[in-house]
């Protein structure tokens, strides 16, 4: 079996110590990295470089891209030389995949003065609950993790079905500003089952969608636009963004340094993913413990 690990610094424990189990069972290893000589490249039967040139300190966004860019690459040309898609079948999809570039330029040139409009009103909230599902599921995750880095408050990421089944229950933030992550695919008529009782319950509800989900950016409090119907496949490479620049304004506006480093509790000390900071156990040596 081919083993891919995503770390762009390569250097996280976890990331390395999976790989290098793969290896022990033979498995061919691949590892997805912006630094070859960390760890992860070094541990790794093959590598991909996603080097990166350096910016200023901040929770990861172009790495996220860059990361899903070479696993969509990855996956078409692996379908490619499987014969699942004709060469001009994959050629037409790396073509559509680039057109996200246009996409999320747009997305990014219409959400951000609605995302700093939104920081304003939101600076007092303390919990946030961000829902997808489909691609967006993982959109959602990652959306809530820029605004716990960026701002060291609450996000939940969840799926639009669970959400039914638990955070409905949630009574202690009736007001939590819920995000939904959508376009017009699978998953769009239970965003819109859903509406009735979120706002039943005090729920303040923003839409991360295009402007063809009318049903949904009519009944939502706020919208963050997301541009054209963004091909499913390809949508978390731009229904990121919305998330992302309210992230970004919420911590200017609440003053929070990214990552806590003004904090002293957290300036300076690790918080042992990395290598150095974490044992690394082989797989005898986690076997031992079952």
């Amino acid at each position: 079996p081919l083993v891919i690990a995503t770390s762009v610094t390569g250097k996280v424990v976890r990331s390395v110590e999976a790989i290098s189990i793969a290896r022990e069972q033979n498995g061919l290893t691949l590892g997805i990295t912006g630094h070859l000589q960390a760890p992860l490249a070094q541990a790794s039967d093959k590598t991909i470089d996603c080097t990166l040139p350096p910016m200023a300190r901040c929770p990861g966004v172009r790495s996220y891209c860059m990361s899903l860019l070479v696993m969509y690459l990855l996956g078409i040309h692996l379908a490619e030389v499987k014969g699942i898609l004709s060469q001009r079948e994959s050629g037409q999809m790396r073509a559509r995949l680039s057109h996200t570039a246009n996409q999320l330029e747009d997305t990014l040139r219409q959400s951000q003065p609605k995302a700093q409009e939104l920081a304003g009103i939101f600076k007092d909230v303390q919990y946030f609950v961000f829902l997808g599902e489909g691609t967006n599921y993982a959109t959602a995750y990652f959306t809530a993790a820029k605004v716990t880095e960026a701002c060291g408050l609450v996000a939940v990421p969840q799926n639009v079905e669970e959400w039914a089944h638990l955070q409905y229950f949630e009574s202690t933030f009736p007001d939590a500003p819920t995000f939904l992550i959508t376009n017009q695919h699978r998953g769009y008529p239970r965003f819109l089952e859903l509406i009735p009782l979120m706002r039943r319950i005090g729920r303040r509800i923003v839409a991360v969608a295009p402007a063809a989900c009318k049903e949904l950016t009519s009944l939502a409090d706020y919208v963050l636009p997301v541009s054209g119907q963004v091909e499913d496949l390809f949508s978390p490479l731009v229904y990121a963004a919305p998330g992302e620049l309210f992230a970004a304004h919420l911590a200017d506006v609440i003053h929070a340094e990214y990552f806590r480093e003004d904090l002293p509790h957290y300036h300076g000390y690790s918080n042992a993913i990395y290598m150095g900071e974490s044992q690394l156990l082989t797989r005898g040596e986690i076997r031992q413990r079952d």
